[in-house]
């Protein structure tokens, strides 16, 4: 067993977790938020056991390299963290600023798939 996830792996659950946050704060919705939120729950309980690893096991190629179980943890926490409390936000009636913490979730969700840093300030 590993130590660690396949960084594209780690790379695609954050990317999807982002566009699913930011289409959601482009167009209005909080469902998808909260179904990211929850995507990213998964990947941050249960490092490399969410879809993203599994598709990229499924047709990918061999691991190129590992993120450590712990910045993955803590960068979809992270990203979790965010989206929750978007819909909390959304709950109690502050539309607005819950489109700005969906959005600057879903922002950060892309950025860190693009530059391979799954949880941005941690170092693996």
């Amino acid at each position: 067993m590993t130590t660690g996830v396949d960084r594209t792996a780690a790379r695609l659950a954050s990317v999807l977790v982002g566009i699913m946050a930011l289409e959601a704060a482009l167009f209005g919705q909080i469902i998808p938020v909260a179904v990211a939120g929850a995507l990213a729950l998964w990947e941050a309980v249960t490092p490399g056991g969410g879809p993203a690893p599994r598709l990229v096991r499924a047709v990918g190629r061999p691991p190129s390299g590992w993120v450590s179980l712990t910045e993955e943890r803590v960068g979809q926490g992270a990203l979790a963290a965010a989206c929750g409390l978007a819909v909390v936000m959304q709950a109690a009636g502050a539309h607005t600023p819950s489109w700005i913490v969906a959005g600057t979730a879903g922002a950060v969700g892309i950025l860190a798939g693009i530059v391979g840093r799954p949880a941005p300030g941690v170092r693996g």
